[in-house]
């Protein structure tokens, strides 16, 4: 039996498409996390208020803020995140590029203040969508893919990352944008990592 968080959902009727009647959000364990489906209604939400997040009137701007600030509280915000990162694939239309980025830049500042609260679950379902788009042909959703693997990996201490490292060494060996693309995450991930990280990759392979 699924257990549920209930949330009222106070929104003014101009603001967003974010339903105004209560909204049920799944807590997740190890099974619930492969059954987890976005409710359409908050991404379209969460994607009205990106679409405006660099716009707006001073009011319309504060009352952005509010809201992010008060549904980063749902239990899988950062899923949603991810999910619109990676276009939700299913939901009928691709979600904009740079509405992804402003998701993508969410993502990175969420995963910094909240990483604690992840479960391994929801860590392998942010990196695999993200490691996607890692040689993605806009400049700007690309790199910002980039910024939120080069803060997940140390966090990580690089655990499970094998497979994608291997990745990015193969990449590096093609030419043209799979080596560009390969080398700027690779230099961020290095940038973000302590000596104390290197020193334990370099004492240990990468499972």
């Amino acid at each position: 039996m699924c257990s549920y968080l209930r949330f009222k959902v106070d929104i003014q009727t101009h603001a967003c498409a974010l339903p105004s009647h209560y909204v049920y959000l799944h807590l997740f364990s190890t099974v619930l996390m492969a059954q987890w489906q976005p409710n359409p209604e908050v991404v379209q939400g969460l994607v009205s208020l990106f679409a405006d997040v660099y716009h707006g009137t001073p009011d319309r701007q504060a009352f952005i803020y509010s809201e992010l600030e008060r549904l980063q509280t749902m239990p899988d915000f950062s899923l949603y995140l991810a999910y619109i990162v990676s276009s939700c694939p299913g939901m009928g239309a691709d979600i904009p590029t740079h509405i992804r980025a402003v998701a993508c830049f969410r993502l990175r500042k969420y995963i910094l203040n909240n990483y604690k609260q992840l479960t391994s679950d929801m860590i392998d379902f942010i990196r695999s969508r993200c490691f996607e788009f890692v040689n993605y042909d806009d400049n700007l959703l690309r790199n910002s893919v980039h910024d939120v693997l080069a803060v997940l990996g140390p966090l990580q201490k690089l655990n499970g990352w094998g497979p994608l490292l291997q990745q990015l060494y193969e990449m590096l060996g093609a030419e043209g944008q799979p080596r560009i693309s390969a080398m700027s995450c690779l230099h961020k991930l290095c940038d973000e990592l302590t000596n104390d990280d290197t020193n334990a990759l370099l004492l240990s392979s990468p499972q």
